[in-house]
């Protein structure tokens, strides 16, 4: 009997009490096999911008999901990077997963704030349903044991490792739906490049004084809103480069 006590209270406390606040730091990176070949610069100055760009987009973010068992923040931690590659005094920085969203697993609805030539939006939108498949792979991270699930569609494959005895459903950027928190994701898209999304935890503590956000001081709008004013911008840029007129400031 004591045994069985014993075992049960070792179960008890290994796993976190789903009212708990968790604090998660993520290394979140890009890899791309693009050679960026058809970059729009001078000849003299094209293998500086390549390099530049390729350095940029496989550089290393870290990011903080605070979450419950409910809602998660997660939020780009901002580290100054003079390695940062630059061109003419211009630095590069592109990562993975914007850099603050919320997102809330009962109402599904998801908070992104994006910041795009010199303006703030917030992305108001719904969670995905992810089609997870758990497979019987395990592994270990951070000192939980963790569990292999996959989600194929045609634009990408996700690898995700969760922790079962982390009773929250919830991931990096906007992954979740799992029985467990997830701890590492591999997203590999289906395109030429072989674009490739890592996330994974690094550290993970209780903290009791961390606060959940929603992101705030920008236009809510929709995705299909967004694409739509990128596109619009992304146009005339291309007009004004036509038309001679410099765009560089």
């Amino acid at each position: 009997m004591k045994y069985y006590l014993a075992l049960f209270a070792l179960i008890l406390f290994s796993v976190i009490n789903a009212q708990e606040i968790l604090k998660i730091t993520y290394s979140s990176q890009m890899k791309i096999e693009d050679d960026f070949s058809d970059l729009d610069v001078p000849t003299a100055q094209k293998e500086a911008y390549k390099k530049m760009l390729k350095d940029a987009m496989e550089e290393v973010h870290y990011f903080d999901l605070v979450t419950t068992s409910t809602e998660s923040t997660y939020k780009k931690v901002e580290k100054i990077n003079n390695d940062l590659p630059q061109e003419n005094g211009m630095k590069i920085s592109v990562s993975a997963g914007g850099t603050f969203n919320y997102k809330n697993i009962i109402t599904k609805e998801v908070l992104e704030l994006r910041k795009s030539f010199n303006e703030n939006y917030i992305i108001k939108d719904t969670l995905e349903d992810f089609d997870w498949k758990i497979t019987r792979e395990k592994d270990q991270i951070l000192g939980y044991e963790v569990r292999k699930a996959m989600h194929t569609d045609s634009m990408r494959t996700i690898t995700a490792w969760y922790a079962p005895k982390i009773a929250m459903k919830t991931g990096p950027a906007d992954y979740w739906g799992l029985p467990g928190l997830i701890l590492k994701v591999d997203v590999a898209l289906n395109n030429e490049e072989n674009t490739r999304f890592y996330f994974q935890a690094q550290e993970l503590k209780v903290d009791s004084e961390a606060k959940i956000e929603k992101p705030t001081g920008g236009k809510v709008i929709s995705e299909k809103e967004y694409m739509a004013i990128m596109q619009e911008i992304s146009t005339k840029f291309k007009e004004m480069r036509e038309s001679g007129v410099d765009t560089s400031d």
